[in-house]
């Protein structure tokens, strides 16, 4: 299975739409959604079928004067669950949390499912859902 990671692009939206109603049981429709230019989406496509996503907030902390992402809403069809794609979603993130040259990534999750996968990944539980993952030797 040739699976291809990408940010999400206009014409995903439909797609996506459909993808997050399965995964979080939710009516939501095209206007519901919120995006800035804080957030970047990532899909996982397989066979040009949007078959997960994930998103990412970049944030910056004025204080302290450095920037973390927090990666939330993570959500996979069904039948790719057993798959790698959760894992190239969350290297992506990653990825692209450094790019935009944040010190941290925090992961936001709404259930216990994957909590193995986060710990291989090189993320620590912080607060029963919520782990962290230093990305910068400054933190």
């Amino acid at each position: 299975m040739k699976v291809l990671i990408r940010k999400i692009r206009h014409s995903d939206y439909l797609g996506i739409i459909d993808l997050f109603n399965e995964c979080f049981n939710k009516n939501i429709m095209y206007h519901d959604l919120n995006f800035t230019d804080n957030k970047i989406i990532i899909v996982a496509e397989v066979n040009n079928e949007i078959v997960a996503s994930a998103e990412i907030d970049i944030l910056n902390n004025e204080i302290e004067n450095r920037k973390y992402s927090i990666v939330n809403n993570i959500c996979i069809k069904k039948e790719y669950q057993k798959s790698s794609i959760v894992t190239l979603l969350i290297e992506a993130c990653v990825n692209l949390s450094k790019e935009n040259e944040c010190l941290e990534v925090m992961l936001a999750v709404n259930s216990k499912y994957n909590f193995d996968l986060y710990k291989k990944l090189g993320f620590k539980d912080i607060d029963n859902l919520i782990f962290k993952k230093n990305i910068n030797s400054k933190v």
